[in-house]
């Protein structure tokens, strides 16, 4: 987690020069310094945060890389605006944040998942969208974060929405990240063609 300290200097010059005035002037110049420094400062934490989820995700970089194409081909397709696209980027790089706060025994663990530790799991959105509504650049994707685990039909959580009351960019990555997991290998299912994981997002349409 990088950390930054802002400071501003300030100096009483004359006996008669009121301190007060002084430190008002060396608090006015920390908060300039300190929102000249916010966005790289910022920009420094969203890095740090994508290179610890894939130091603790299973993917290769060129699944990663392969999924992003997918996902902006798509996106392209809805004609979505450019800045959605790269709040898509943003959003396929940090949908799960929220797990950067569960035990490792849990994100890595083989095999199937028992009632408690799918309860922990269910949490992931709550916490990455918490963890981002801190953040100035990610608010844009804050919601996206939230809703990414949504199913269309409303039947899933966090919070059971439906349809079109899911952001875009969500269902776009749900979508894709589907589409990826059904194609790997797993160590709770065998993997599938493409060609049948195509029938089955048809067959689940809606």
């Amino acid at each position: 987690m990088p950390l930054s300290i802002s400071l501003g200097v300030s100096t009483k010059r004359k006996q008669e020069d009121n301190i007060v005035d002084i430190l008002k002037e060396a608090e006015d110049k920390m908060y300039k310094k300190k929102i000249s420094e916010i966005k790289p400062v910022q920009e420094s934490l969203i890095e740090s945060l994508k290179e610890s989820l894939k130091k603790d995700g299973e993917r290769s970089e060129e699944e990663d890389r392969k999924k992003k194409e997918d996902a902006l081909l798509l996106a392209r397709k809805l004609k979505l605006s450019s800045l959605k696209l790269e709040e898509l980027k943003l959003l396929l790089n940090l949908h799960n944040i929220g797990k950067l706060a569960l035990v490792d025994e849990v994100m890595s663990k083989g095999g199937r998942l028992t009632k408690e530790e799918w309860k922990i799991i269910k949490e992931i959105p709550l916490i990455g969208y918490r963890i981002a509504e801190s953040s100035a650049l990610l608010k844009p994707i804050v919601e996206a974060i939230l809703s990414h685990h949504e199913w269309y039909d409303g039947s899933v959580y966090p919070m059971g929405i439906k349809g079109e009351e899911i952001p875009i960019l969500s269902r776009i990555s749900f979508l894709i990240n589907s589409y990826e997991a059904m194609i790997s290998d797993r160590p709770y299912c065998r993997k599938m063609t493409k060609k049948q994981a195509i029938e089955e997002i048809k067959r689940y349409s809606g």
